[in-house]
């Protein structure tokens, strides 16, 4: 390709017989490997950068990953329902970074601006509202359960609701549409973007230098999951808007 833009691609595709997962028992943290007949993985990431021209740069990257567990259960110990087609909670049909900076001249300020689009993870967890109804108050607070404008709090779970069902932050599949394969349940889709400005060399004095850095993370102030109830790593939510300062003098 030219000097100033640049492409590249991967593909991945994985086929396994005998795969292994684990598997929770009830409400614990205990868990069990459990093995699979077999499971099919493939993904596939792109990339395009632009070298640095007249004061920008950047790069964009956009991924697909696919990845699927085939029933039924063959060996360890499983506390689920059998199925025969799951997606586990590493699935995620569409994420895509974008970032761009510019610099004053060889030496001035730069300024960067980072853009993240995910798709969402695939959530397990809660395949269906009758099991979002069966959750603590804490979990259910953490997904953003509400019947129509009342929302579940740690000491107040929703239990019951004759009015509209939600969440907002993990997307449940409508009564009689969820499939395991095809129309999981999921994180909500989320976007956000991040600033940067600073300057290297801001005053620099024989061997002495010094340089200033301002961040601000998470612009709009998202409200936000990474994942949900995943069997490892639990709840994440993403970080809500923070500001970041930094001074590093060398000598």
């Amino acid at each position: 390709m030219s000097k100033l833009l640049s492409f590249s691609g991967e593909y991945l595709w994985k086929f396994t017989y005998g795969a292994y997962d684990f598997d929770v028992l009830l409400n614990s943290p205990l868990t069990f490997p459990t093995q699979f007949r077999k499971s099919k993985i493939d993904g596939a990431l792109f990339r395009a950068t632009v070298a640095p021209t007249h004061g920008f740069a950047g790069y964009v990257t956009v991924s697909h990953v696919r990845s699927r567990l085939f029933g039924p259960e063959t060996g360890g110990v499983s506390f689920s329902p059998p199925y025969s087609i799951a997606r586990p909670d590493h699935d995620q049909g569409l994420a895509m970074n974008l970032y761009t900076r510019y610099q004053i001249g060889h030496r001035g300020p730069v300024g960067g601006v980072s853009y993240r689009y995910d798709g969402g993870l695939v959530a397990v967890a809660v395949p269906d509202m009758a099991t979002a109804l069966r959750l603590t108050g804490d979990e259910q607070g953490q997904m953003g359960l509400h019947c129509d404008e009342t929302f579940a709090t740690v000491s107040q779970p929703i239990r019951s609701c004759s009015g509209t069902l939600g969440a907002t932050r993990v997307r449940i599949p409508r009564a009689g549409t969820e499939n395991d394969d095809r129309n999981p349940p999921r994180i909500a889709v989320r976007n956000t973007t991040n600033l940067s400005i600073g300057q290297d060399d801001l005053f620099r004095h024989e061997e002495q230098s010094l340089s200033l850095r301002f961040d601000m993370v998470n612009v709009g102030d998202v409200d936000g999951l990474y994942n949900f109830l995943s069997t490892f790593s639990g709840t994440h939510f993403v970080s809500p808007r923070s500001f970041t300062g930094q001074m590093r003098y060398a000598f």
